[in-house]
């Protein structure tokens, strides 16, 4: 894709994500390249190859470059834990239907019942025959594959009462430095520092947790720094650079997540320079200098990352984020 910000002029009407981000030609001129590489995150692994929040899902995602990978955790009826996302809202997550097609919600299945659980259609993007014999893994599953492939894993507390038993399972398996845990549920993440207060000698946290936002209040760097998060997640549409410069002068990590299928398709439709989520669309992103990225599209952050690696690495032609390609001036 390819917008131009003098022909946006003429879409005045028509919503864009660049001018929601602060991206114009004076923007561009400052700065046409972001400097700064942002760590490649599967969104629930890579939910387009592979059911999202699966082993072969994980597997998916480090093939395609992922350093990490976000996934969505549960305590079930008889106090395990599940990884799943599920139908409803944040307030109310874990729907089976769409899912596994029936009805019901995960915190109230035993492991023994959520494990004879089979995907179905519905909420699912990866290719229908993927889904074959595909059904619900316990966390203790994921994380030891996430070990052996050496990936770093952003836990969601999704479910009420995840954050002890979360914890205890990732400290049992060796696991406190390649973890974040991370919820929209700040007194979630707010109860893991009271539990695991522990600093390093340089004074930073050894536990590290993500303020997740879905929208975006003026303090939210205060709410995040209330409960003593190490991370600010911003939704993409509100990462621009202001506001990632903020967050890196308050003290704090960054990282911006990307919406699921069903709502990056509305979103999509909504802005008028937006076509797909692709690079073009990364890169937009990108120029924030935000320090990470949880996209549906890993491959394709993945590719966007290597052409910037090469370009700062000294190559002749320069490669402009805001473009998805070599520098060809201040259009994207």
């Amino acid at each position: 894709m390819r917008f131009s910000t003098t022909a946006s002029a003429t879409l005045s009407e028509a919503p864009t994500l660049a001018s929601k981000l602060g991206i114009d030609e004076d923007f561009l001129k400052q700065k046409n390249m972001a400097t700064n590489i942002p760590k490649v995150i599967g969104h629930r692994c890579a939910l387009y190859d592979q059911p999202e929040n699966t082993v072969p899902s994980l597997e998916a995602a480090v093939d395609h470059g992922a350093e990490a990978v976000e996934i969505d955790v549960f305590r079930l009826k008889c106090g395990r834990l599940a990884v799943f996302h599920g139908d409803g809202t944040d307030a109310l997550p874990g729907g089976l239907l769409s899912y596994c097609g029936v009805d019901g919600n995960i915190v109230n299945l035993t492991a023994a019942e959520a494990r004879e659980l089979r995907f179905r259609g519905g909420a699912h993007f990866c290719p229908s025959e993927t889904l074959d014999g595909v059904g619900i893994p316990l966390l203790e599953e994921f994380l030891q594959h996430a070990k052996d492939l050496g990936v770093e894993v952003k836990i969601e507390l999704k479910g009420p009462g995840t954050e002890e038993p979360v914890i205890e399972m990732v400290e049992a398996m060796g696991m406190i430095n390649v973890v974040t845990f991370s919820s929209f549920h700040h007194e979630r993440i707010h109860k893991v520092r009271r539990l695991r207060p522990q600093l390093h000698s340089d004074g930073t946290h050894v536990y590290r947790t993500g303020a997740l936002f879905a929208e975006l209040p003026a303090d939210f760097i205060e709410r995040a720094k209330t409960v003593d998060a190490t991370e600010v997640h911003l939704r993409y549409d509100f990462c621009n650079r202001e506001r990632v410069n903020a967050i890196h002068e308050a003290g704090l990590d960054s990282m911006t997540w990307f919406r699921g299928p069903h709502n990056m398709k509305r979103d999509i439709d909504y802005f008028s320079d937006v076509e797909d989520e692709d690079e073009a669309l990364y890169g937009m992103v990108a120029l924030s200098g935000v320090q990470a990225m949880c996209v549906n599209r890993p491959e394709r952050l993945y590719r966007m990352v290597s052409n910037m690696e090469s370009s700062l690495s000294g190559s002749d032609e320069s490669y402009d984020v805001s473009t998805g390609s070599e520098d060809e001036g201040n259009s994207y």
